[in-house]
């Protein structure tokens, strides 16, 4: 843009160009700069959602994923303890049925 800036202000010089010529060119120089910039920002802004937005997602799974490991380690212990019981109570009817 300075290279831009700095032929169009010779070209000026050599043609007689008026000062409204050379505000004007700054002026869609300073348009042309500051979407440019906006258009950074906003895609630094997408950008950022969109990690946040997969970051989000992520930590729900991992959290279903604990929680769903917490209640099938629930269910072992129930299904353990269902199963010494019954052992319990097979034991206990063959040690009559030998008495």
């Amino acid at each position: 843009m300075a290279e831009r800036s700095q032929a169009s202000a010779g070209a000026a010089a050599v043609m007689g160009g008026t000062n409204e010529q050379a505000a004007a060119e700054k002026a869609a120089e300073n348009s042309a700069l500051g979407q440019t910039t906006q258009q950074i920002v906003v895609n630094g802004e997408n950008r950022k959602d969109s990690i946040e937005n997969q970051y989000q997602t992520r930590d729900q799974q991992l959290s279903q994923e604990q929680l769903n490991t917490e209640r099938q380690r629930a269910q072992n212990m129930q299904n353990a303890a269902s199963q010494m019981a019954q052992a319990g109570s097979d034991m206990a009817g063959a040690n009559n049925k030998i008495i």
